[in-house]
């Protein structure tokens, strides 16, 4: 039987299916082994870093994040497959991870909502900025919601994040240096209490 490696990912490109800080468990597998909706931890010729995402198509082999809209623009070969992630561990609880056609129905659905999303932010964005200039919500968020920071190295330096549970809220880019807060939690968060990147690299 072979044995299980594993790794922490840290990126977006499969958020929500993975966030920065997951345990991901994965397998050497086999070219032949490998089928449309699996998930790959791969490094590319010239890469420093290993990159997981989902496969889309065999014969050959290409990928895709569950959370980006392209397929990435290499094709892999067998001698740059680590592995396929076969179960994840978050807060201490262990999940299988969707290959096959259910990983492509839960990557397929991702997209779809990411599109229903951008479709209505036009439609509520008046309101919504209304809302989150008063600060109506925001007492109530921060009792209820416990708030993690979590940093990680890219090549142009440090990004943080901030989640709540399993959920980015906000990102802070390294080549940035405001925040990105995500909708809709603009309404709980208030960007000028956010630590700046100065502050955060003192720690």
């Amino acid at each position: 039987m072979l044995k299980e490696n594993s790794m922490y990912y840290m990126g977006l490109s499969m958020f929500p299916t993975f966030i920065p800080g997951d345990l991901l468990y994965f397998k050497p597998c086999a070219e032949g082994e490998i089928v449309r909706g699996d998930v790959l931890i791969f490094r590319p010729s010239g890469e420093e870093k290993n990159i997981v995402h989902r496969v889309v198509s065999v014969g050959p082999i290409r990928t895709r994040g569950d959370n980006n809209s392209k397929t990435d623009n290499f094709i892999l070969s067998e001698s740059e497959i680590l592995g396929k992630v076969i179960s994840l561990d978050r807060n201490s609880k262990k999940w299988k991870v969707a290959g096959d056609w259910m990983g492509l129905i839960k990557a397929d659905s991702i997209r779809f909502l990411r599109k229903i999303e951008k479709r209505f932010q036009g439609v509520f964005r008046p309101v919504y900025y209304w809302v989150s200039r008063k600060g109506l919500m925001r007492e109530y968020f921060l009792k209820k919601g416990k708030i993690r920071l979590i940093a990680f190295k890219k090549p142009l330096g440090t990004e943080f994040l901030l989640l709540i549970g399993r959920c980015v809220i906000a990102r802070l880019r390294p080549e940035r240096r405001e925040w990105e807060i995500r909708k809709p939690f603009r309404l709980f968060i208030d960007v000028t209490t956010l630590p700046g990147r100065e502050d955060l690299n003192k720690e």
